[in-house]
């Protein structure tokens, strides 16, 4: 009994598509696709080729976007990084030789203060102005030596 509506529904369907004025436009469309194929080719010819520029088109795009890929990696690797990395070792290197250079000065100072350490100050406050000439300590060592050569004249 399903079976049987089903048939009659389908039967009014049909029926009423046939009464139906179809488009114009898809006819003309495929009477100008057809236009464009040159004489000569037939309609299988003009899919193959048709079949074959997609195929190329399709490999010629994958392989520009590999080499774009492959360009913008090789002028673009190693400008970030390494640089980021050389500065903060920088950094590390010059906050490290801040420290060592403090340390020394203090240590420096406390044996000046003692009448057996002068010599040994002397010899630290040296080796700070060779040794770290742009640190804070090295420049405050050189000018206690300064003060010191003046105080001896």
């Amino acid at each position: 009994m399903n079976n049987q509506n089903h048939n009659r529904e389908m039967e009014k369907l049909e029926e009423a598509l046939r009464g139906m004025e179809r488009p114009a436009a898809p006819r003309d469309l495929a009477e100008r696709l057809v236009a464009a194929i040159p004489e000569g080719v037939g309609i299988k010819e003009a899919q193959s080729i048709g079949y074959k520029w997609y195929w190329m088109a399709r490999w010629a795009a994958v392989v520009m976007i590999g080499l774009g890929g492959i360009i913008l990696y090789v002028i673009d690797a190693g400008k970030d990084e390494p640089v980021e990395v050389d500065r903060q070792a920088a950094l590390v290197a010059a906050i490290e030789a801040e420290a060592t250079s403090a340390r020394l000065l203090a240590s420096a100072k406390i044996l000046a203060g003692q009448p057996a350490g002068l010599s040994y100050a002397e010899d630290t406050y040296q080796y700070l102005i060779e040794s770290y000439p742009e640190t804070t300590a090295g420049m405050e060592a050189k000018k206690l030596l300064e003060q010191k050569d003046k105080e001896m004249q």
